[in-house]
């Protein structure tokens, strides 16, 4: 066995640390600017601007302390990869090829379906009678007073106990229907 080290690469992180006991001393100096600032508006008796003025330059103070304590902290982080590669022998693997003299051949012989021929006894009954429903040309409604083509599409609504159905407009004009005024059955 062969036993190989080998360096692969690095990865460089940074990441910021914080130092939490400065942040507390930072919290305190912030708070000894706030009551200076009070105490120096009590004694000098401030007005509004003056106030405004006077409290834009310790925040400017402050922040200027504050980033200069807490300071932060860039932490690089180098991690290495090693990898260790080992080499092992391999036995040689030698293939046998054999050869067989007999081969298998089965041979399957199936008996195909008969196919057989059957009456059938069918008995016929009276040819049915058509139906001789009369189709009329003008269909109307006794509860609108209207009358339409059997095509309309308002005639398909009808209901059956207000239909009234006949093949001349006359009809429907002696009776006092209007003309439908979607299919204009007094043009057909």
């Amino acid at each position: 066995m062969v036993h190989k080290r080998r360096y692969s690469g690095e990865k460089v992180n940074y990441r910021v640390e914080y130092d939490y006991d400065k942040a507390i001393l930072v919290v305190i100096l912030g708070l000894f600017i706030i009551c200076g600032g009070i105490l120096a508006s009590i004694y000098f008796s401030f007005d509004i601007v003056e106030n405004l003025v006077m409290t834009c330059i310790l925040v400017v103070v402050f922040g200027i302390l504050a980033s200069y304590i807490m300071g932060n902290q860039m932490v690089r982080e180098v991690e290495r990869e090693f990898v260790r590669e080992i080499e092992k022998p391999y036995p040689v693997v030698q293939r046998y090829i054999q050869t067989i003299d007999n081969p298998i051949i089965k041979v399957v012989e199936k008996p195909y379906p008969v196919i057989r021929e059957i009456e059938r006894k069918v008995f016929v009954t009276e040819p049915r009678h058509k139906l001789n429903i009369p189709h009329y040309k003008y269909v109307g409604s006794s509860e609108t007073m209207t009358y339409h083509l059997r095509s309309c599409r308002i005639s398909k609504s009808i209901k059956r106990s207000h239909l009234v159905s006949n093949n001349s407009r006359d009809y429907f004009r002696n009776h006092k229907y209007k003309a439908c005024q979607l299919c204009h059955p007094e043009k057909h």
